[in-house]
């Protein structure tokens, strides 16, 4: 059972650093990130941008700690 938890604790950290990237991503070649901004046109964003197909993330709190 703790493996379970660890690679748990893993998936958590990896999706975490995703999160940051793909927000990164936006912030950085996309556009600016105001209350309009959803995750559904980050999405669609960056698939037309760059080809890469973006399933549904935690990204908001990417930007809710680099709002400031």
């Amino acid at each position: 059972m703790s493996g379970s938890k660890g690679n748990l604790e893993v998936l958590s950290l990896e999706m975490s650093s995703i999160d940051i990237a793909v927000g990164m991503l936006y912030k950085n070649f996309l556009g600016d990130v105001g209350p309009a901004v959803r995750p559904t046109s980050v999405g669609i964003a960056i698939t037309k941008q760059f080809g890469i197909k973006v399933i549904t993330l935690l990204w908001l709190s990417y930007f809710n700690d680099t709002a400031e």
